[in-house]
């Protein structure tokens, strides 16, 4: 039940023998294809817009020592909502 809580819990798991770091945004609704392929690219091409929609989170760091990663859930905490796409 959520009742008395705004946001829904989600939870991923990544393979860290696979991947070293992961870029996370949030988003309210899946992202089609499309929208995935352009954010692709904007990592890849380090555009600046894209890198403000996302948090590079280093794996090993994270399953290690998550709190010394700084990011957690606040009134604050926008996590780059501001340079949606989709």
């Amino acid at each position: 039940a959520t009742e008395g809580h705004d946001v829904i819990a989600s939870f991923i798991n990544i393979d860290t023998l696979l991947y070293r770091k992961a870029w996370i945004a949030f988003a309210n609704d899946p992202w089609p294809r499309a929208v995935l392929d352009r954010y692709r690219q904007g990592i890849v091409d380090s555009d600046p817009g894209t890198l403000a929609r996302f948090v590079e989170v280093d794996l090993n760091t994270a399953r290690n020592d998550p709190a010394s990663l700084g990011i957690a859930m606040t009134d604050s905490f926008r996590f780059g909502l501001e340079q949606v796409l989709e």
